[in-house]
């Protein structure tokens, strides 16, 4: 069953011996909510939805752990504009956090939106439903390959040009 129910609606038996469910209708779940990302450790960071500045110069040390090592090394925004310019610099001078701006990690979804929008202008219903498949198929090799350009490209600049 696919349901869109709320985190409330979240069966809390299927939770492991140390898992917790934060509602954000409280002050405790707000913060636990907003902090989350210094609390969790991970190989890969990907805010895909939080709101613009979340981590800014006041608070971006709340980003590292006591050693002063980051909670995770790199970090993809897949929010808008999740890390102010000037927190995302220091995260990087100060603990070599590598991050993929949002500009660069979204980029799929916009190209994505475009080829919609050009199927939609182009082809009925009926003509899309009959090839779908083909054009869906197309879209994602055109995204890999882009992706893949844009990943190739953002990591030899970042080889050439560390810190920038």
């Amino acid at each position: 069953m696919h349901a869109s129910l709320a985190i409330s609606e979240f069966d809390q038996t299927k939770l492991g011996p140390n898992g917790i469910v934060h509602l954000a209708d409280n002050e405790e779940g707000i913060k636990a909510r907003n902090s989350m990302h210094n609390r969790l450790v991970a190989d890969a960071f990907v805010p895909a939805g939080g709101r613009p500045s979340t981590i800014d110069m006041s608070n971006y040390r709340n980003f590292l752990l006591p050693d002063g090592s980051p909670s995770s090394r790199l970090i993809v925004e897949g929010a808008n504009l999740f890390i102010t310019g000037e927190a995302r610099k220091a995260l990087y001078d100060e603990a070599g956090v590598v991050i993929i701006k949002d500009s660069s990690a979204n980029k799929g979804g916009v190209i994505t939106s475009s080829f919609e929008i050009c199927s939609a202008m182009l082809l009925s219903d009926e003509e899309f439903y009959e090839n779908k498949t083909q054009i869906v198929g197309e879209i994602l090799e055109k995204l890999r390959g882009l992706a893949r350009l844009e990943a190739e490209l953002l990591f030899k600049e970042y080889e050439s040009n560390p810190g920038e």
